[in-house]
């Protein structure tokens, strides 16, 4: 398994390396405090809803509808 994400910190890191077969983060952070939030200019969290209607518009983009579905 390969693990890809932007930010880590270094304990999370070192977990997911000694499990994975690959971990490749742009940045590893060495501090005591960590957030991902951090290490964006710009950041929000999202709503239950706004996850919802994201991934059904990834749905009807990417998945095949079928008779069912009609």
């Amino acid at each position: 398994m390969v693990v890809a994400v932007p930010v880590a910190s270094a304990s999370a890191f070192q977990r997911v390396d000694a499990k994975a077969d690959a971990i490749i983060s742009l940045i590893v952070a060495h501090t005591i405090s960590f957030a991902v939030a951090g290490f964006y200019h710009h950041w929000y969290d999202l709503t239950e809803k706004d996850v919802s209607r994201y991934l059904e518009q990834w749905r009807h983009k990417h998945v095949p509808r079928t008779e069912a579905d009609a």
